[in-house]
């Protein structure tokens, strides 16, 4: 065989190598097409760590970002995040259990009911102190959640210093005490009222109507006469007086004392009708006295004995 007929037939081997060679490139090309697609749906389906995580903990998670933030919208800002995420909030009741009086309107606290099935209820108003407005606007949402009373877990009231356009001739506190004074809460575990109020104004504190209280707290109290009505199943207490109980100097002895464990005061500047080891607390663990003029905190401490 000449050179001519010898280098012929290596370009023929060279063509036919060179078709297989794109043959398989172009089968690898198509391999590396379908991996990506694959790869891309894989990523595409696969659920977050989040979704990972069980739904007890999730229900946790989801449960301290709601309680921890006063936004009414923060339930429906976490449920948008995801079809789970919406689905363990909507059927989540623990997740609706806090009302926030003052800033839902009263579709919403329905729909806090209804979802929160029966579960015992957390009750927050927080609204300008003295504007009558506003008072009166509320009257409608504690209607509502007034018919619930019986699921009552707790009550918080705080007020807004800030005066509004219209002066109220009471404060928030008093005006929503007269709103829910003849209620019965056989399940209120725990009430605090972080404004000025006067504290002989609350009959729903009674023994009668709040049997289970245990967790009591009073910012900016005034006692206006001594019928300060004891709870005897009190724990823990605590009185900020905004207005010394210059009428009642022996209001500590119409504090409940059989139960209670913690008790704090403070303000307390005027002259009390103290006799040494004259009351008991068998159960107390925790006296607290602030802002109170020396004399004052060591009748208190003669007037317990030994704790």
């Amino acid at each position: 065989m000449d050179d001519l007929a010898r280098a012929r037939v290596e370009l023929a081997l060279l063509e036919e190598r060179a078709r297989d060679l794109l043959k398989e490139f172009l089968g690898v090309r198509a391999a590396l097409s379908t991996q990506r697609a694959k790869i891309g749906e894989l990523i595409r389906t696969k659920p977050s760590a989040i979704n990972y995580f069980p739904t007890e903990l999730l229900l946790s998670v989801l449960d301290l970002a709601v309680h921890t933030s006063e936004d009414p919208g923060r339930k429906q800002q976490l449920a948008s995040v995801c079809r789970r995420w919406r689905d363990i909030i909507l059927g989540g009741p623990s997740l609706w259990t806090t009302i926030h009086v003052a800033q839902l309107d009263t579709s919403s606290i329905k729909t806090h009911l209804e979802r929160s099935r029966g579960a015992p209820l957390d009750i927050v108003i927080k609204a300008p102190v003295w504007a009558l407005s506003k008072h009166l606007a509320l009257v409608p949402s504690l209607d509502i959640v007034g018919s619930c009373a019986h699921r009552w877990n707790s009550l918080v009231i705080a007020g807004d210093y800030c005066r509004d356009d219209e002066d109220a001739e009471m404060a928030l506190a008093e005006f929503i005490i007269k709103r829910i004074n003849q209620l019965h809460f056989p399940s209120l575990k725990r009430v605090a009222i972080l404004t000025h109020c006067d504290i002989t104004l609350q009959v729903f504190l009674s023994a009668v109507r709040a049997p289970a209280l245990e967790h009591l707290e009073f910012e900016a109290i005034a006692i206006r006469h001594p019928d300060f009505l004891p709870v005897t199943t009190i724990k823990s207490l605590k009185m900020d007086f905004f207005d010394s109980p210059r009428s009642s100097p022996s209001f500590p002895y119409m504090i409940p004392t059989q139960a209670l464990t913690d008790l704090s005061l403070a303000w307390v500047q005027d002259s009390l009708i103290l006799q040494p080891n004259s009351i008991h607390f068998p159960s107390l663990k925790v006296l607290e006295l602030s802002c109170m003029r020396m004399d004052l905190a060591g009748q208190f401490f003669h007037l317990i004995g030994k704790i």
